[in-house]
């Protein structure tokens, strides 16, 4: 164990030394199959890809193979190291122009797809209606898959550093970018992958095996897999180009049916319209404000860019985004406001959700101020009612 802290610790030597990672990589990785060095020579791992992504490139495809590797060995490595592992490949592979990085993820893609679809058939398999304790031996496996695709998106992100040079008009920025953006959008591979993910989006909520509320339909799904659902939403949706970006408006389209589906919706009452909520919506809510404040960030830029040529306009994104953060804040609202016979004292017994409403708004109010005027009048009075008690 000592041996492989020592080869990490000496991460940005190897760098100087590029012709030695070809001996230390396979040292390091050879140890992954070994439980009581895993963790070790994950640790390993990560820092000499993070300190020698640039010497690496020439090995990307070994690093896909360790990747699909990883993948196919399923518990023998633990799921934890798994992704880390994801995400330091993917880094690596971002080192790489454009096109080899197309090149390199094909395969794993290829072997993700496979296992998504495995696990959805599994999942398909449990009885319908069967409570979340129960369900768990039947979602894990999925749950695996989908949070190694969190980790891949992460890693293949570009950097906020080239982002932000690119959209104050760096030429050799916007040319990286924009490369990317064609790349990734000619990918057949990455449009079957992202067809993918959506269709699972759009699969996951109708399946019976979830326990439906007879009033409002609402479903109760399992916290872990909304979770994995945003933050593969969050980690593709980004200001430049991402290999596995869903689209601006096909993520604002799930985020809004997720919370009709397991937040709130409206039912009929004898007395007219009323609102149903989750059973778990104050527990599942601020997950739901992390993705919307994350769009909020990737439309701060109020002009179009050459990377980003299938992204809804100005005016057509801020209505859609506009429209779902109308809806958020009113349930929200509903929700608390029931929660306690005045406002005050309903917040003061859901302090988290009001905290992140209040992030929201400031977020709102720094990046995106023109959205303000895309919310309806209800909304913004219960953003501003929230937002003094959250002061107070």
């Amino acid at each position: 164990m000592s041996m492989l802290s020592l080869i990490g610790a000496y991460s940005e030597w190897w760098k100087g030394h590029p012709e030695l990672l070809l001996v230390v990589v396979p040292c390091v990785t050879s140890s992954l199959n070994q439980p009581a060095l895993v963790q070790t020579a994950v640790a390993a791992f990560r820092r000499i890809c993070d300190s020698c992504r640039d010497q690496l490139t020439g090995a990307s495809d070994s690093m896909i193979h360790l990747a699909c590797q990883v993948l196919s060995a399923g518990a023998a490595v633990p799921a934890r190291e798994q992704q880390r592992i994801f995400e330091s490949v993917a880094e690596v592979v971002m080192a790489q122009t454009p096109d080899k990085q197309t090149a390199a993820l094909g395969p794993l893609l290829s072997s993700l797809a496979e296992a998504i679809n495995k696990g959805v058939r599994f999942l398909e398999t449990a009885p319908d209606g069967i409570s979340l304790a129960d369900l768990e031996p039947y979602l894990e496996p999925l749950l695996n898959v989908l949070r190694l695709v969190g980790s891949l998106a992460r890693g293949l992100q570009f950097s906020d550093e080239i982002e932000e040079r690119a959209q104050l008009g760096d030429q050799e920025a916007v040319v990286s970018l924009v490369s990317a953006a064609q790349h990734y959008s000619s990918s057949a591979g990455m449009s079957e992958f992202r067809c993918l993910l959506l269709d699972l989006m759009g699969r996951l909520f109708l399946l019976p095996v979830w326990s439906r509320d007879p009033a409002s339909n609402l479903i109760q799904m399992d916290d872990a897999l909304l979770e994995c659902l945003l933050d593969i939403v969050n980690s593709s949706t980004r200001r430049g180009p991402h290999a596995i970006d869903l689209g601006l408006g096909k993520v604002i389209g799930f985020i809004a049916s997720a919370w009709t589906a397991v937040i709130a919706c409206p039912v009929s009452s004898g007395s007219g319209d009323a609102m149903a909520l989750g059973a778990r919506w104050s527990d599942q809510c601020p997950a739901f404000i992390q993705s919307i404040s994350q769009l909020v960030t990737v439309l701060a830029s109020a002009s179009s860019r050459a990377w980003q040529p299938n992204r809804p306009s100005v005016e057509d994104s801020d209505r859609m985004l506009g429209s779902v953060l109308t809806r958020f804040i009113d349930d929200i609202y509903v929700g608390i406001s029931r929660e306690a016979s005045s406002l005050a004292t309903a917040i003061e017994q859901q302090p988290v959700i009001n905290e992140y409403i209040f992030d929201l708004g400031t977020r709102v109010l720094q990046t995106r101020p023109a959205l303000f005027a895309c919310l309806e009048r209800s909304a913004v009075g219960h953003l501003c009612e929230l937002s003094v008690q959250a002061l107070s």
